[in-house]
């Protein structure tokens, strides 16, 4: 169904649920995952980047999913360049056995919104068909209220049901759980970051539709967020400022300014 995101997909399961249709037996087009930042590290006088810990766990439920056949490609919309997220995930795609050709790195698209846009463009020249988004828990929300905006057709893979899945068909002894992975207490921030700063732009938007003026204009002046564990701790900031509520408070206001200009 366009658009439709009731809830997270429960993967495999809801994998193996869904309709091959013209797809070549897979359940969807593609595997679209979601990046959650790179971190740099020094070594002496060079620059070292990595994926941070969501990005990490992303892209290996991503892969996860592509061995039990949920998809033939991956879409990688990645943050920042030199090298972006997409650049490090394919790398890591590349060392396990993924084949170049059925990669698609996107970089530079640093929002949630951005990100899925080139997807949704893709499905309306007719080049893509249905995909399923993978993503955390705590991002799930978000990210299927922009695939309604945006009219995308798809359903999402959440990051901690995934892994439980897979490991779970591998080895049913397993003591795999997916309340554990979503309770772990450096995901704490976190959520409380996503319901706070998040949730606000979404609903700041919701009447200018896929204009999303507030979105768009938070990540201009604010750039990617950083989300990380580093040394048992979270880490959440943002790529260009270290104080996002205040960053929020100005959007709000020029997005309202502009609202009641164009009512007058």
């Amino acid at each position: 169904m366009s658009g439709s995101c009731p809830r997270p997909a429960r993967s495999p399961e809801h994998v193996g649920a869904a309709s091959p249709g013209d797809r070549g037996g897979f359940p969807y087009d593609a595997i679209v995952v979601l990046p959650y930042t790179r971190v740099k590290r020094s070594r002496g006088s060079t620059s070292v980047y990595r994926m941070s810990h969501f990005t990490a766990r992303c892209v290996l439920a991503g892969l996860e999913l592509y061995q039990q056949g949920a998809a033939p490609r991956f879409i990688l919309p990645g943050e920042q360049r030199r090298p972006a997220t997409s650049d490090l995930e394919q790398s890591f795609l590349l060392r396990r056995g993924a084949r170049r050709e059925r990669i698609l790195n996107l970089p530079n698209r640093n929002g949630t919104l951005q990100q899925l846009e080139p997807v949704v463009r893709l499905q309306g020249q007719g080049r893509l068909g249905k995909v399923v988004v993978v993503c955390f828990a705590f991002h799930a929300e978000r990210v299927c209220a922009y695939m309604r905006l945006l009219g995308m057709r798809g359903d999402v893979a959440e990051v901690e049901q995934t892994h439980v899945a897979f490991l779970r068909a591998r080895s049913p002894a397993a003591r795999a759980n997916r309340e554990e992975l979503l309770n772990l207490p450096q995901l704490r921030p976190v959520r409380r970051a996503e319901h706070g700063v998040s949730r606000r732009l979404v609903a700041i938007d919701r009447p200018f539709g896929r204009w999303a003026p507030a979105t768009r204009l938070f990540k201009l002046l604010a750039g990617p967020a950083i989300t990380d564990i580093e040394r048992g701790q979270a880490r959440i900031g943002l790529a260009r400022l270290e104080a996002p509520r205040t960053v929020l408070h100005v959007v709000e206001a020029q997005v309202r300014q502009g609202l009641s200009r164009l009512r007058r």
